[in-house]
């Protein structure tokens, strides 16, 4: 199991080294059998290790999932393609049979499976499957600044997963699903972090079930569950949250997964990054620019800015200073009264 110790907590991974007996599963959710967006994923790693994860059917022949399900606990030895299976989309797996074989497993170079427990920012894994399987439920990849205007606007994400309902019992015969609210998205290729309810949340056998942004045109693959903490999986640790990673912001692996699976690496897989022009701008203007719209009484503040090169951009609080070509990364809080700050990163461009 992989950890993430932050200033707020330590999120653990959620994959289980058996397939087992029926339970429920993504604690306190609901039943999704026949739901398009996941799928049961096997994996046969040396040593006669089997692990259960879940799966996001992304494309027809490509899965999202966990980088630590296809990666020895502890090294860098990923799994050969070959024994990774991939079961029908929300199917009850009981009786049932694997419907596709992966023939390609992309993750990003170097990638390290921690014996710790703790979950890497680079925690994602791509299946290219040797077949279609199914019509998948998701229009695109979510893009960073979707990610984060979900976060500051509170919006509910909904998670799959075959995993457990406790530390001890058996994973799940069907995926469940559970909608959480973003509190914290740090932009990049890192973490987009859900708060669960008393009793609820992600557990073993979770890990890479995917996270998905409904709006109201589309449904939005933001990317797999990395990892969860607090009760009932991991009671040691108080606070209770899952944790995913955007899958958009890891573009080479997209691109090669695109490619490698017989489809066009130009393919529009996301939306274009919101875009700034020289000038001054309130900080509520630019929030307009990810479709953030704030009340007079709410509170927002910009709380940190990277320019490249550095003269693109500068910040206060309050305003953004535009002044030439180049990238502006602003980190965004947005409070409610008597609610806690909400907190995203998002990049833009200027022109």
């Amino acid at each position: 199991m992989n950890k993430l110790s932050t200033a707020l907590m330590a999120i653990f991974s959620l994959f289980i080294s058996l397939f087992s007996t029926s339970a429920n599963a993504v604690v306190g959710g609901a039943d999704a059998t026949g739901s398009g967006f996941v799928v049961a994923v096997r994996v046969d790693l040396p040593g006669d290790l089997q692990t259960a994860c879940t799966g996001g059917l992304w494309k027809p022949k490509i899965v999202v999932t966990a980088a630590h399900c296809v990666v020895a606990e502890g090294s860098s030895t990923v799994a050969n393609a070959s024994d990774v299976s991939v079961y029908a989309q929300g199917v009850n797996v009981t009786g049932a049979s694997p419907v596709a074989k992966a023939i390609a497993v992309i993750l990003t170079g170097g990638y390290s499976n921690s014996s710790t427990g703790y979950v890497e920012a680079n925690d994602l894994a791509f299946l290219v499957l040797d077949k279609e399987i199914g019509t998948p439920l998701v229009a695109r990849l979510a893009s960073e600044s979707e990610s984060a205007s979900a976060t500051l606007l509170g919006k509910k994400l909904n998670l799959f997963g075959y995993g457990q309902t406790a530390k001890e019992s058996d994973v799940s015969m069907i995926p469940l699903t559970l909608s959480q609210t973003p509190f914290q998205f740090l932009g990049g290729k890192t973490y987009l972090y859900g708060k669960s309810a008393s009793g609820s949340g992600a557990c073993f056998g979770d890990s890479g079930g995917p996270v998905i942004l409904q709006t109201e045109t589309e449904n939005l693959l933001v990317g797999p569950v990395a990892g969860g903490s607090g009760s009932p999986c991991y009671p040691e640790i108080k606070d209770r949250a899952v944790l995913g990673l955007v899958a958009s912001n890891f573009t080479d692996l997209v691109k090669t997964a695109l490619t490698t699976a017989g489809y066009s690496a130009d393919e529009a897989f996301t939306t274009p990054r919101p875009s700034l022009t020289k000038g001054t701008f309130s900080v509520k203007t630019v929030l307009k620019k990810i479709g953030v719209e704030t009340a007079s009484s709410t509170s927002v503040k910009i709380v940190g800015v990277k320019a490249k090169p550095t003269s693109a951009c500068k910040a206060t609080a309050s305003s953004v200073i535009v002044s030439a070509k180049g990238t502006c990364t602003l980190t965004f809080t947005v409070k409610k009264s008597g609610k806690a700050a909400r907190t995203a990163k998002t990049t833009f461009s200027i022109s």
